[in-house]
């Protein structure tokens, strides 16, 4: 029975050769873009999950205003989180975290350059592997 069905696929496939390929395109490329946005929804959801208080961790995004739009980045300002944590009694630790190179684009203020990788410790203890 299953052999005489796959008889018969076979020859409606060589019979409509066109039909078949778009529909195998379609199928494939949904497919294909099906499990590309589960994998990155699930990416999202995953995100920083390995901390005990990963309820508490957020992430500062600056807005900034373009010639062409409103531009959104990740990307602050380093003397920031030490202002975060000065300032707002319910910031516990901040960090910064950026390109190996930061300390070029860092800013300064009278040779003073602020740093706040010690945080970085305290905030990871969190982490499984310590």
């Amino acid at each position: 029975m299953i052999l005489n069905n796959f008889l018969i696929s076979f020859r409606n496939i060589k019979r409509n050769k066109g039909t078949f390929f778009i529909n195998l395109i379609g199928l494939s490329s949904g497919l294909a873009c099906a499990i590309l946005i589960y994998l990155w929804v699930n990416d999202e959801l995953n995100f920083d999950k390995f901390h005990k208080k990963d309820n508490q961790l957020f992430q500062v995004m600056v807005r900034n205003k373009v010639s062409n739009g409103t531009e959104i980045s990740s990307a602050t300002s380093s003397i920031l989180a030490n202002t975060l944590v000065e300032e707002l009694p319910e910031v516990e630790y901040a960090l910064t975290a950026g390109p190996p190179d930061q300390k070029k684009s860092m800013l300064s203020f009278e040779d003073k350059m602020e740093s706040n990788r010690t945080d970085f410790h305290r905030t990871n203890k969190a982490h499984p592997s310590n």
